[in-house]
């Protein structure tokens, strides 16, 4: 789906697998805005309501600009990840990409600074 997925994540502490949160940072086609929103709408409907392990999948529009949207992920472990991204819906996403989204999405995958109090300080 975006660019950077397949870099790898550490296990957590003790041997854990660690959560993953990815931020991809899309643009969309112009002229073509609903079309992708609708695109990504699906996609956000059937990854809440059919993948395990998905703990934020989200969504949001940059302020003042109609055409750049953010996806924020949350996810309980790589394999959890690795299986959306192997998902129908992703597929379905991906061969609309070509024509709905303007060039590549650039995605990075976020790691905890541990600032500050641990609940308000992880997304």
């Amino acid at each position: 789906m975006s660019e950077g997925l397949e870099d790898g994540m550490d296990a957590g502490s003790e041997g854990r697998a660690a959560e993953v949160v990815i931020v991809a940072e899309m643009a969309l086609a112009e002229g073509r805005e609903s079309e992708a929103l609708e695109v990504l709408e699906e996609l956000c409907r059937a990854t809440h309501d059919e993948d395990e392990g998905c703990l934020r999948y989200a969504v949001h529009r940059v302020t003042g600009d109609d055409r750049t949207v953010f996806l924020l992920e949350k996810w309980r472990s790589r394999e959890d990840l690795d299986r959306h991204l192997a998902s129908a819906h992703v597929a379905a996403k991906r061969a609309r990409e070509a024509e709905l989204f303007a060039g590549a999405s650039r995605a990075s995958f976020l790691e905890p600074t541990g600032f500050g109090r641990p609940e308000q300080a992880t997304v």
